[in-house]
């Protein structure tokens, strides 16, 4: 399956988005993984976590996986909105 983006980036998103629903079945630690950087761990918002995108995602990431979702959201499918921000909002007028 092809996946949204290119570089490292994809790969933590779409890392994240199985952790969040893998750590709450399995009554984990939300905050801190011991899957990274084995045997010390790492606090998981050290990384961009997205739990509110893996909450929404979670069906499409029960169903047929996290590259799937990774790819939902990057393509905007089941985010609220599919229009973006007006450029002045995100930058600064000058």
């Amino acid at each position: 399956m092809n996946i949204l983006g290119s570089g490292r980036d994809p790969y933590i998103f779409i890392w994240f988005l199985s952790w969040w629903p893998w750590a709450v079945a399995h009554h984990l630690n939300l905050l801190y993984t011991p899957l990274v950087w084995q045997p010390l761990g790492v606090p998981v918002f050290w990384g961009s976590p997205v739990p509110i995108l893996a909450l929404l995602a979670l069906p499409f990431t029960l169903l047929s996986g996290p590259i799937l979702s990774y790819n939902l959201l990057g393509s905007r499918l089941i985010t609220p909105t599919r229009r973006p921000l007006p450029r002045g909002r995100l930058m600064r007028q000058n």
